[in-house]
């Protein structure tokens, strides 16, 4: 017999520490639903900028209402945007925002695609967007993503006819949507070699709209709807208890980072869709004129006859009756001529098979990562717990030279265990997102194996294949091995097994800030991930840096052994940068890298492989306070940065806080990004922090969005927030007031000093304030008029009261020395008069 060459991952894995059991079957009310989409071959994908962009309602609406086939293309991870549940930026809230999205994915029942843009911020056009994204390489990944999935529905969340109107990302999105509709039906735009995909049509595509694209509910509900069909995403199924809306708030509340917690609307929700491509409608069905039945394929009307059958009879207190059915449909599903749908339908089924076989599968390491040449001990577990007993033929994992057969006849309700001992080879690959084994550019990930493209994530480090026989069918299952281990108190938990380097270089900061001639010590933190194992640190620095270390002959001993180096660095005598490159020898291998993981209850726990670097900077920076409070809001690295210019920075915690006299002692106090969205006490505690001022403190406040203040008297003064930013971090800065002590005491400030920026100049502005505030700065991005609203400074009392929506959150932990001076300006900021 031709075996089947469809491997599926039987269980969907949210292995995190908030999913305590592996889920490894589907009830039976969902395993009715699964043979239900059996019998539909129609297909939706959404496409939008970002992670949160996405309508989880009609996702939810079209993979359990309809049932077809859905995905959403995200063009970018998210890395631009801020966190409001740790300090990860970049690369890290983009690993973050990626594994949110496959949890919303697990919950809406849709699929989850990228292209490899890189969110590089908020842009104004879609013009400047494509100026950093290399528009024909994303165009290529949205192609890639038609002729992959086929769609025969495509809805963008954006308008692509209104530039400028709102985050470039947004309406760049849907022009590539509509362009890549067109290219991915002609057969002379090729893709990458690696892919092999025919050209595919698209039936129609649709705009998501909304009385938001028009300003208010009012002229949207006088608007022209005669393009326009209109959904109810409010429906109720009783087979999951649950009204489409209430899929959906959970599927959008896994955006945490974003602050993105949904309650649900019950009851009927209206939801428009506008035609922009395709053949006009004459019903409110967008499938109208399409196929989505067996019966439009060859050989696809005794398909349809069975599943019918099988849909019929369905016992939902035993759906073990259904395998032979639906080994009999498999047989079915494998004559029909089309390859596309045949090969999503057996995959589906095979799932379906599992399910309704109570069939466990679980291969799990007695660590959670291991070096190439670690020898590796699984445990591999096979539960059948219902119908008729199947039979283990072998099992193989791809990549460890493991290939047994068996030939076991399993029991019911009674577990086959088995142990694997292997060497893991020297050439296997580390774990680690696969956008991020190089450095990107901008605007565009790379990624040299073209195959990965457009994939959600980098495959387990090892999956076990099975392979069954039931009814003289052949079925195999694909299953990625984990680690397990028992909480205390959350129970049995499964997180990700990763490959990682047998040496990780800890640093304490990314970042050394110099004003002084005078040396610097760092601890440089080895952990060892093998055991046994012996080299030196090897430093690279430019000539004019110098350093002194005892790195010599480090021996690791055991798995997990920590050691500690002291490092001392030399600045030059005159302002210079460098990059120190850090790696560990071991003979002639070098290990350059540092270990991260990042760990939240709501995702898996993720592996990140960085360059063991650390940014050295000799700067003409003077300092006069001393002691600073810095109050956490969303989550920066500011604290970090403050350490490095030689402050002592308390953290506090406004609802640990119980006096307004414990801030007396301090020099100044900074709130951190977005404090008066997240922290609750500050309605009620913002007095405490004007009375610090009018006392003689300096408070510092970074910005806030405009929406969603938890109090409206962020100042002691009216000052009032707009969505006004400046994008362009090499914007032209004018200082307007030149002689103000911010801009001069203790270090006088230059335009240079806004040289180098990163991602953009600043966010949320103020646009109306009091007289009694001074602007400092006046910018605007080109084309633009300009705004005044960056950087805000008012006496209050016998202090001050600074606000700025400058990005210093990002601009000092990237090292630039303008904003450093800044900063110290800011802190060192006294009430002359008083």
């Amino acid at each position: 017999m031709k075996q089947s060459n469809l491997c599926l991952v039987v269980f969907l894995l949210l292995l995190s520490k908030s999913f305590a059991q592996y889920q490894s079957a589907l009830n039976s009310s969902e395993i009715y639903q699964k043979i239900q989409q059996l019998n539909v071959l129609g297909s939706v994908l959404y496409i939008a900028a970002h992670p949160d962009d996405e309508n989880t309602a009609l996702i939810s609406y079209f993979a359990n209402h309809k049932k077809m086939q859905t995905a959403y293309l995200s063009l970018t991870r998210g890395d631009g945007g801020q966190n409001l549940i740790g300090p990860e930026l970049r690369e890290k809230l983009g690993l973050i925002r990626t594994q949110e999205l496959i949890a919303a994915r697990a919950i809406d029942g849709g699929q989850q695609f990228f292209s490899r843009a890189n969110d590089f911020g908020y842009s104004k056009t879609p013009e400047e967007t494509f100026s950093f994204w290399n528009k024909p390489e994303i165009l290529h990944d949205v192609v890639l993503a038609i002729r992959r999935f086929k769609p025969d529905i495509i809805i963008n969340r954006f308008d692509h006819r209104t530039s400028g109107t709102t985050h470039g990302h947004h309406t760049a999105s849907a022009i590539l949507s509509l362009e890549a509709v067109k290219k991915a039906a002609d057969p002379h735009y090729k893709l990458k070699s690696s892919f092999n995909f025919p050209t595919w049509q698209v039936k129609r595509v649709f705009f998501n709209t909304s009385w938001w694209f028009y300003g208010s509910q009012e002229k949207f509900d006088a608007a022209d709807k005669s393009n326009m069909i209109k959904l109810d995403k409010g429906l109720y199924s009783p087979i999951t208890g649950k009204s489409n809306t209430e899929i959906a708030s959970q599927s959008r509340s896994q955006h945490k980072s974003q602050g993105f917690g949904n309650t649900p609307i019950r009851g009927q929700q209206p939801e428009y869709l506008e035609l922009v491509y395709g053949k006009p409608l004459q019903s409110n069905d967008i499938f109208e004129g399409i196929n989505t039945h067996w019966s439009g394929l060859e050989n696809g009307k005794s398909v349809q006859k069975q599943l019918n059958k099988i849909i019929r009879n369905y016992d939902f207190t035993a759906p073990e009756n259904s395998i032979e059915a639906l080994i009999d449909l498999r047989k079915k599903i494998k004559t029909v001529k089309n390859k596309h749908w045949k090969n999503i339908k057996l995959k589906a089924l095979d799932n379906i098979v599992a399910a309704c076989a109570g069939l466990y599968l679980e291969n799990v390491s007695q660590e959670a990562f291991a070096t190439p040449q670690d020898k590796l001990n699984l445990r591999l577990e096979v539960t059948q717990r219902s119908g008729s007993p199947l039979i283990l033929e072998k099992f193989w994992i791809k990549g460890l030279e493991v290939n047994q057969t068996l030939n076991h006849q399993l029991s019911i309700n009674q577990p086959f265990h088995t142990t694997v001992k292997a060497k893991i080879p020297a050439n296997t690959a580390y774990s680690n997102p696969y956008w991020l084994n190089e450095k990107p550019s901008l605007g565009l990930y790379k990624v040299p194996n073209d195959s990965l493209i457009g994939l959600p994530e980098s495959n387990a480090a090892f999956e076990v294949t099975y392979q069954f026989k039931i009814k003289q069918e052949t079925i195999q299952y694909k299953v990625p091995v984990l680690y397990k281990y028992n909480d205390p108190i959350a129970g049995e938990v499964f997180e990700p097994f990763y490959v990682v380097p047998p040496i990780s270089i800890g640093l304490p900061t990314k970042q050394l800030i110099f004003t002084e001639n005078t040396p610097k010590d760092i601890q440089v933190e080895l952990r060892a991930f093998r055991k046994d194992i012996t080299g030196e640190l090897i430093f690279d620095l430019p000539e004019n840096w110098k350093y002194t270390s005892e790195n010599k002959n480090l021996h690791f001993k055991e798995k997990g052994e920590i050691k500690t180096v002291k490092l001392r660095v030399f600045p030059p005598k005159n302002s210079a940068q460098a990059q120190l490159k850090i790696s560990f020898k071991q003979q002639n291998k070098f290990y350059p890298y540092t270990v991260s993981f990042i760990d939240y209850p709501h995702i898996p726990k993720q592996v990140l492989l960085e360059p063991a670097e650390l940014k050295l900077t000799r700067l003409d920076l003077k300092t006069k306070a001393e002691k600073i409070a810095y109050i956490v809001g969303a989550g920066d690295a500011v604290p970090e940065a403050l350490k490095v210019m030689n402050y002592k920075v308390d953290l506090l915690h406004l609802d640990q806080l119980t006096s307004a006299q414990k801030l007396e002692q301090y020099d100044a106090i900074l709130l951190g990004i977005r404090a008066f969205n997240v922290l609750p006490e500050l309605k009620f505690k913002n007095s405490w922090l004007f009375d610090y001022v009018k006392n003689g403190g300096n408070l510092i406040v970074q910005y806030n969005t405009s929406r969603g203040l938890v109090t409206e008297e962020i100042a002691p003064y009216p000052l009032q927030l707009s969505r006004d930013r400046v994008t362009d971090e090499n914007a032209k800065v004018t200082f307007i007031d030149k002689n103000h002590p911010v801009l001069n005491t203790p270090n006088v400030l230059e335009k240079s000093d806004f040289d180098n920026w990163v991602q953009e100049r600043g966010l949320y502005f103020p646009n109306t304030w009091s007289d009694r505030f001074t602007p400092i700065l006046s910018m605007g991005d080109p084309n633009e008029s300009q705004t005044q609203g960056a950087l805000l400074v008012a006496p209050y009392g016998k202090g001050y009261y600074i606000y700025t929506g400058l990005s210093l959150f990002r601009e000092l932990p990237a090292g630039v020395p303008g904003a450093y001076r800044l900063l110290a300006n800011l802190i060192a900021l006294e009430n002359e008069e008083n």
